[in-house]
């Protein structure tokens, strides 16, 4: 790591990694109940990843002008079917907040796709492409709720409508 950032998100992850998934080994009064805690504790970053990966791909604004058209092309589609959202100074997800800028330039370290985000949003409004992007994962999360909600309403609307009675 070279930048400071860098060496933030590693120091995290590392500490991360002693404290949550190797330190209940040796500090729980047995290791079943140590591999218990990391069970627990492994379970809820899959969660964290899970919504991460919601939150970047199952939403209103991504459903709304992500369909492929005959033509479109292949980073055009990339920038309509992903979302970012702005991170604070560290990445608890992994790095997982620069959607649009990994699926464009995949093999991209995460300090330079943070480093091109300005230039992709850029040429996203110079090509009229939407780019979309959260002030937060919270607000992020939040619109993903809002938006499975909306769709699980629809098709139980739809659903009750198709049950009514048909008169002979």
């Amino acid at each position: 790591p070279k930048a400071p950032k860098q060496w933030l998100d590693f120091a995290f992850q590392t500490f991360a990694l002693f404290a949550f998934q190797l330190l209940p080994l040796f500090t729980a009064p047995t290791v079943a109940e140590g591999c218990f805690t990391i069970a627990i504790v492994v379970g809820m970053s899959n969660v964290l990843t899970l919504h991460a990966f919601h939150v970047s791909h199952i939403n209103e604004n991504n459903e709304a002008v992500g369909a492929l058209t005959e033509g479109m092309d292949w980073g055009e589609w990339q920038c309509r079917t992903s979302s970012n959202w702005d991170s604070v100074w560290y990445s608890v997800t992994g790095m997982l907040e620069f959607q649009i800028e990994h699926h464009l330039f995949p093999s991209l370290p995460y300090a330079q796709q943070n480093e091109i985000r300005p230039l992709v949003k850029r040429t996203c409004a110079e090509f009229d492409i939407p780019y979309f992007e959260y002030p937060s994962m919270t607000a992020g999360l939040v619109a993903h709720i809002k938006y499975l909600w909306g769709v699980s309403m629809d098709g139980f609307r739809a659903e009750e409508g198709s049950t009514e009675k048909k008169v002979d």
